[in-house]
């Protein structure tokens, strides 16, 4: 027996005040102004290196795959076609969207909820600051700015993995 049921409808209620609230706090740039660029660092630059590192990996996978995959006398620009549509339509951004919600993600939820245990976000309330503004704005801007730009870095050095690889392999 179903304890309460309109439970699924009091989360969508909360989801639709917790999405008002953020149309709210975007009224107030100067809340959030510095600590996006702060945001778009920590969520973005810092990750660079992991990204790359997933894309090289799947740039040589890619290129080996769709090597063994065609028959010997295939031409390498062929090979080439098939491992850039792959990587850039499909592998790069959601590889690089996987690595991004695991790094970042993880981040901010320890981060938040550090703040939530040593009574910071009160504390923000109590100083008349928007913890909607401050917290939540920035990391949401931040994300939205800085994945399509790691999907591309990621793309290009998948791509420039590949061809790498199938230079290699064709000596």
């Amino acid at each position: 027996m179903i304890k309460d049921p309109l439970r699924p409808f009091r989360k969508v209620g909360k989801w639709g005040y917790f999405l008002r609230d953020i149309g709210i706090a975007f009224r107030d740039p100067a809340t959030y102004g510095g600590e996006t660029i702060r945001q778009m660092r920590n969520i973005g630059v810092d990750s660079v290196p992991l990204a790359a590192i997933v894309a090289a990996f799947i740039g040589a996978v890619t290129a080996f795959q769709t090597r063994y995959q065609l028959f010997g006398g295939v031409q390498l620009s062929v090979v080439g076609l098939i491992s850039r549509q792959s990587i850039v339509l499909e592998l790069g951004p959601l590889l690089t969207g996987l690595v991004l919600t695991g790094r970042v993600g993880a981040r901010i939820t320890a981060e938040i909820g550090t703040m939530r245990v040593t009574e910071q976000i009160d504390a923000l309330e109590t100083l008349a600051y928007d913890p909607i503004a401050y917290l939540v704005v920035p990391r949401l801007l931040a994300a939205l700015i800085m994945l399509p730009v790691l999907t591309i870095i990621a793309d290009a050095v998948g791509i420039g993995r590949d061809c790498d690889c199938r230079s290699r392999r064709s000596r």
